[in-house]
């Protein structure tokens, strides 16, 4: 399971993101084994923690046993990828909660389309990516749509 799909599946929850982070800033980057018992939280931590449901802190129990259970180079990845995301903007944080959230609810074809499409992004050479993020700006600016759409809406309307 990469980085992605790993997030896509919710084990790094919106609710889970304070305290595994206040975990992950407690670690201070030292590398554990799953053995190694895990410091204390803080005091902020703590009182988080004890605002959330006894369902929420089992949901993140299990969440953070799973992350533990991962290799250390994913580990380290994850926790990277969650600093990045500590370090944006609130509006940004703010629009990426949203994007998951659509996402949570599209249906699972849906969400493996998608998966494929951005396996397949990932593959691509850097020129073909830049081609392809230019057309979509092109796209954009003229309504977001391509001629294919403009024509089958025309079609429609004629149509009816």
């Amino acid at each position: 399971m990469n980085r992605r799909e790993f997030f896509l599946k919710g084990l790094l929850g919106v609710m889970a993101l304070p305290v595994i982070g206040s975990i992950a800033r407690a670690q201070n980057s030292v590398e554990q084994t799953p053995d190694t018992p895990t410091p204390e939280p803080s005091g902020e931590a703590r009182q988080r923690w004890d605002s959330l449901t006894p369902e929420q802190q089992q949901k993140i129990k299990e969440r953070w046993a799973r992350f533990k259970d991962l290799p250390p180079q994913k580990r380290r990845r994850l926790l990277k990828a969650w600093r990045r995301f500590q370090q944006l903007p609130p509006e940004r944080r703010q629009q990426l909660r949203q994007k998951w959230q659509r996402f949570q609810q599209l249906p699972p074809e849906r969400r493996d389309v998608l998966r494929q499409r951005f396996r397949k992004w990932q593959t691509l050479p850097p020129e073909k990516r830049q081609q392809l993020r230019q057309r979509y700006r092109r796209i954009q600016r003229r309504g977001g749509q391509t001629a294919r759409h403009r024509h089958l809406k025309r079609l429609r309307r004629q149509n009816q």
